[in-house]
């Protein structure tokens, strides 16, 4: 079976090549935090590629969500992972502003000893939840919660006004 490493990888070139990308990009727009520029605390989240957690962005000392890579990826999931973070790390820091996306505050990569650490995209703290909470918890007795239609009407406006 593949291994399952909790330190930096070896990248494939295709990889490196974006993690550099992002580098520059983030240099150009201000927006790279150095390593050690990050505080990282508790687990708020777990997706499929990443794991999402509270953190402290020094400089500015604002909360913020830390979004990684999860640690007990096999190599090629790994590698795959590092690749779509990296993606939405160069889509997100181009949207800008809007009231109804989450704010992207940056995204560190350490570049030391000529090996890449796995990138961390760092984005506004968002100290309501995530909608499946906000739902699970409106819930009755196990039975979905049906929002009234003026709030479903509500957020289906902001939804689009955000796309």
């Amino acid at each position: 079976g593949e291994d399952h490493e909790n330190d930096c990888i070896e990248q494939e070139p295709a990889t490196k090549r974006q993690l550099q990308e992002v580098l520059k990009m983030g240099t150009r727009g201000g927006w790279l935090v150095k390593p050690g520029g990050l505080e990282v605390g508790r687990q708020i989240g777990l997706g499929h590629f990443g794991a999402v957690y509270q953190g402290t962005h020094i400089a500015s000392e604002k909360i913020v969500a830390v979004k990684r890579i999860r640690e007990d990826r096999t190599r090629k999931e790994k590698n795959r992972s590092i690749s779509d973070l990296v993606s939405e790390i160069a889509l997100v820091s181009k949207l800008g502003a809007h009231p109804y996306i989450v704010g992207f505050v940056g995204a560190s990569i350490d570049e030391s000893n000529s090996a890449f650490s796995d990138p961390i995209m760092i984005l506004e703290y968002m100290d309501g939840g995530c909608l499946q909470d906000v739902l699970e918890a409106q819930s009755n007795n196990g039975s979905p919660w049906r929002p009234p239609k003026a709030t479903s009407y509500s957020w289906c406006t902001q939804l689009c006004a955000a796309l």
